[in-house]
């Protein structure tokens, strides 16, 4: 019965390519336009979608609308797609991207890179007597025997009534950059860029960096965070 019909296979539409018929929704006597057809993504995503349709097909979703690749973004090349970020439950392009110094290799949030908040992998700058700005008479190179760093988590403590701002625990307290010390030199002592976490097992200075790693954090990652952590606080709550 399938025979008579034009099965279309090997025509491509956008990153969909026609598999074959779908003939678990053939009726008897159906034309042509009411057909359906198993259609399958580049990335290997497989559906079926009635014959109208096959020309407003572009891609499944598994490729963000504009393309990095060859971009740099200061030290770091991007050289691919990374896949999607589904930690928060929307979808959030990811890119590869490669740094120039050291040849490490590292996904890239899309949206982060566009702002203009990476400038590098954050792991292959010089540190201390090895670094080209290294100043053995600064006691910024030993900053937490420094009396202005002291100063500044006093400052951040005070503020913050000595307890987490998102769980309200008080033990093991750290003054937690928002923009990363490591990157952000301007606000490496400003208690505006910094708030209080708990960092004790399983705290929440601790969960914030199994998350987002180290080195190139940012405020804007600080407030993903704090958004879902108390989402989750609040729920528990409710139990």
């Amino acid at each position: 019965m399938t025979k008579e019909y034009n099965r279309r296979m090997g025509e491509i539409y956008g990153d969909w390519t026609v598999v074959n018929l779908d003939e678990s929704k053939l009726k008897e006597n159906m034309c042509g336009v009411h057909l359906y057809y198993i259609i399958k993504c580049v990335c290997g995503t497989i559906k079926s979608t009635p014959s109208n349709e096959l020309k407003k097909q572009t891609n499944c979703g598994c490729k963000p609308k504009q393309d990095l690749v060859g971009k740099s973004f200061g030290k770091i090349k991007i050289i691919a797609f990374g896949g999607f970020d589904n930690r928060y439950g929307r979808n959030k392009a990811q890119w590869l991207g490669v740094c120039s110094s050291c040849g490490k290799q590292k996904k890239y949030l899309q949206e982060i890179l566009l702002r203009g908040d990476i400038s590098g992998c954050g792991k292959c700058k010089p540190k201390g007597i090895e670094s080209s700005r290294y100043n053995p008479s600064s006691d910024r190179y030993n900053r937490r025997d420094s009396t202005e760093y002291k100063q500044f988590v006093k400052q951040v403590f005070q503020r913050d009534k000595y307890k987490c701002i998102i769980c309200g625990s008080t033990k093991k307290l750290n003054a937690h950059h928002l923009n990363a010390w490591h990157w952000y030199a301007q606000g490496r002592f400003d208690p505006n860029n910094a708030v209080t976490l708990c960092g004790h097992a399983n705290g929440c200075h601790i969960l914030f960096h199994k998350q987002f790693g180290k080195y190139q954090n940012t405020k804007y990652q600080f407030e993903q965070f704090f958004r879902y952590q108390k989402f989750i606080i609040d729920n528990m709550k409710k139990k």
